[in-house]
């Protein structure tokens, strides 16, 4: 992922991504640092148990897709330009 493209996503809760050879849970991101915290993904974890990584060297897992939907629509009403989701 570029800093650019981290810098778009509409970050929300239950985000996966791929880092290494594994599918890990997002738990929290540092924006100012553009840092991923990932934390096991089958028992989770605690915020101090995060492992982070620079957003350069994961890649989000294509099961988001529905979650930028939601964030692109979002962001339409609250700009009061509303569109269909056919529009994305």
């Amino acid at each position: 992922m570029t800093q650019g493209e981290f810098d778009a996503i509409g970050w929300t809760g239950q985000m996966k991504c791929h880092y290494k050879d594994g599918t890990y849970a997002i738990g929290s991101v540092d924006f100012e640092e553009r840092l991923v915290g990932l934390s096991d993904y089958c028992t989770g974890a605690d915020v101090g148990d995060l492992q982070w990584v620079r957003c350069e060297n994961i890649e989000l897992a294509s099961d988001n897709d529905g979650y930028y939907l939601l964030a692109e629509i979002a962001l339409q009403y609250l700009s009061h330009k509303p569109q269909s989701p056919e529009a994305f």
